[in-house]
């Protein structure tokens, strides 16, 4: 059961707050540095690089009714963890994971993360690799008016793709558990 706490308590965080505990996740498994800086999240001292830290939660899409004949029934039902995909489910299930607001001249790396029911997805991809991989479908376009931010999808008909080419591990939210006790206690 504190597995399921420890997950929802994750998942269930504002969105900033989300992408700060991202970014340490990736921190503490690779032992980057804060960039202290706003143009990009961690830094490499071994190599050097700008690192980026993009993520997204692994929802089930569903169609909703916001009407007031549904919206007591609506608001029942809504439930994050109910809503959360298993990784066994990625090819097979609708979904559609936006990593945004990618500013790839001002980064080397990016990490994107994917937070699904039973584990956490890490792939790496850098900077070159975005612009140039069609098959990432890779959008220099965000919102009207912005320039330099774009953005691509990750869903079940591209989940493998991704993982063939820029998955690079897996971690449950058991050993992230641990991990942190670990250092709590150290």
């Amino acid at each position: 059961m504190s597995d399921d706490l420890f997950r929802d308590g994750i998942i269930n965080l504002h969105t900033r707050q989300f992408g700060r505990v991202v970014e340490l996740i990736v921190q503490l498994l690779k032992d980057y540095q804060d960039s202290h800086r706003l143009d990009f999240d961690l830094f490499d001292p071994a190599t050097s690089m700008n690192i980026e830290v993009k993520s997204s939660r692994v929802f089930k899409k569903q169609s909703l009714q916001f009407d007031l004949d549904h919206l007591y029934e609506l608001i029942m039902n809504h439930s994050n963890r109910d809503r959360l995909l298993k990784q066994t489910q990625a090819t097979s299930s609708e979904f559609d994971c936006n990593i945004q607001q990618i500013k790839i001249d001002l980064f080397d790396s990016l990490y994107y993360l994917l937070f699904f029911y039973d584990v956490i997805e890490i792939f790496r991809i850098n900077n070159n690799q975005i612009k140039n991989d069609r098959n990432l479908n890779y959008s220099h376009k965000q919102h009207r008016g912005n320039k330099g931010e774009g953005q691509f999808h990750v869903n079940q008909s591209n989940y493998q793709y991704h993982k063939d080419h820029y998955f690079i591990q897996s971690l449950t939210y058991e050993q992230l558990k641990r991990m942190l006790l670990n250092r709590r206690t150290t």
